[in-house]
């Protein structure tokens, strides 16, 4: 299902949306579909919060701080 990334699990965004349209559709709570799934309520309820507000999910989510963002800090330094 996930693929493993060091520690940590990466979803793909199809079963995201898979996650997310049943939690819509069908109806059920967030902790019966994490433990259906076997993911964390968090990473689900994150899954929501972002449909909610920005009527999507990326498909591509960058983590931490932009390659650009890095150079400018050490140039300062």
């Amino acid at each position: 299902m996930a693929e493993k990334v060091n520690k940590t699990y990466r979803y793909s965004y199809e079963e995201k949306m898979k996650i997310v349209n049943e939690y819509y559709n069908v109806g059920g709570s967030t902790y019966s579909l994490a433990r259906k799934y076997n993911i964390p309520r968090s990473s689900l309820l994150n899954w929501i919060r972002k449909i909610r507000k920005n009527g999507y999910i990326e498909k591509e989510e960058t983590r931490g701080k932009s390659k650009k963002w890095r150079t400018n800090i050490f140039r300062r330094l």
